[in-house]
């Protein structure tokens, strides 16, 4: 019996170690599962979204206990924008971060609803609706470029291709703006002001930012030939192409290589992803709005693309860095005790020389934010100004 009792106590205590062991490799992460974060995405092909992608998945994934589920390519449908965001809601996503902007109040308030972290990634939101939504409790904020970043990334290009003279000078354009996008409207009107047009809307020229409000509020955020107005420097669009519903891409572009083919191509985003083969075998010179990949270097170095206004892969690490804090407990606030709000700039590429060296500043193994400079911002007690602070020197 005294032996039974012994064999008992030693069978009770191993399974008393067991257990301890099994909680402290749980608490130590040992079988931790890794937090599942939803990713909202309007696009899913362009050179930008796959550098995103590659980020998050193949570096940060790999360096935090993570694990990304993205939706499928949502474009520029409202309704399929909500379906998506349910279905990220039902994986049980513990946060969502945005790269979609058909209606963002509303996957705030449906995230608000859900109690589920919320962030955007690229651009932001209106003064108006960051007003209105800046104090709810999930909203962790914005990392992006501002509206205004966006009309001066598409004024500079503008303004680019009307001060070049001689062979390279430009007399007529072809214009890609894209969808009915806020990005992609802040930038066309950016390009046209640019280009010393103006837009004819409400009965009205309008001219710098105003050109926003005219595409939105008369023509359903598409820019309307007809409306475009030639200025002072004689350049003249002779093509519009659009992504916007019924629009249809194929066909007009397909118009416009066979025909009297425009000097340059001027797009807003994803030229590379519709359009490059084309231009590139047609030689006809384009610019974009895109990110620093292996593509567009060689869209650059063989093929006929002439201006970039990029980002890195990393640009989106800092959003990310902002729902980690989140998650762990230290939901950052600005100093007014409002949601996040940082603007992104653009890296500009003009030749393939420069292209190169803003290229060869990341790589997949060793990106811009990297882990070591992530963790700078990531932890209980990092404050929204080391945050501000390491996004504005980037």
């Amino acid at each position: 019996m005294k032996k039974f009792v012994r064999l008992f106590v030693v069978a009770l205590c191993t399974m008393a170690l067991t257990i301890t062991a099994a909680f402290s490799l749980t608490a130590c992460g040992g079988n931790k599962k890794a937090v599942k974060i939803g990713v909202l995405v309007a696009d899913a092909s362009g050179a930008e979204a796959l550098a995103f992608r590659n980020y998050y998945e193949n570096y940060v994934e790999k360096n935090y206990d993570v694990d990304f589920v993205y939706s499928e390519e949502i474009g520029d449908n409202t309704t399929k924008e909500m379906e998506e965001l349910d279905k990220l809601l039902a994986e049980n996503c513990k946060a969502i971060i945005s790269f979609s902007s058909c209606d963002r109040p509303a996957q705030i308030t449906k995230c608000e609803e859900s109690k589920v972290y919320y962030a955007i990634a690229t651009g932001t939101l209106s003064d108006e609706d960051y007003a209105t939504y800046k104090t709810k409790k999930y909203f962790v904020g914005q990392v992006g470029p501002s509206t205004f970043t966006e009309y001066s990334v598409g004024l500079a290009m503008g303004q680019y291709y009307k001060s070049l003279t001689g062979d390279a000078a430009v007399d007529s354009i072809a214009l890609y703006v894209g969808f009915p996008a806020p990005e992609h409207v802040a930038r066309t009107a950016g390009i046209l002001t640019g280009l010393g047009m103006t837009y004819s809307a409400f009965g009205k020229l309008l001219s710098g930012m105003d050109i926003i409000g005219g595409i939105y509020g008369q023509d359903n955020g598409t820019a309307n030939l007809n409306n475009i107005r030639t200025g002072e420097s004689g350049i003249t669009v002779t093509t519009v192409l659009s992504m916007a519903p019924g629009a249809g891409l194929d066909e007009p572009l397909q118009a416009m290589l066979a025909g009297s083919k425009p000097d340059a191509l001027l797009g807003v985003g994803m030229v590379s992803v519709f359009m490059s083969a084309q231009l590139n075998q047609k030689q006809i010179p384009y610019s974009d709005v895109d990110a620093f990949t292996s593509a567009n270097k060689t869209n650059f170095e063989s093929g006929s693309m002439k201006y970039l206004a990029g980002k890195y892969g990393s640009s989106v690490g800092p959003v990310f860095a902002l729902v980690m804090n989140a998650l762990n407990g230290n939901v950052i606030r600005n100093a007014d005790g409002h949601a996040v709000s940082l603007d992104q700039g653009y890296m500009v590429a003009k030749s393939a020389a420069e292209y190169n060296t803003n290229y060869t500043k990341e790589s997949s193994d060793s990106p811009i934010y990297s882990k070591e400079v992530l963790d700078t911002i990531i932890g209980e007690n990092v404050t929204y100004q080391q945050v501000a602070d390491l996004v504005a020197s980037k």
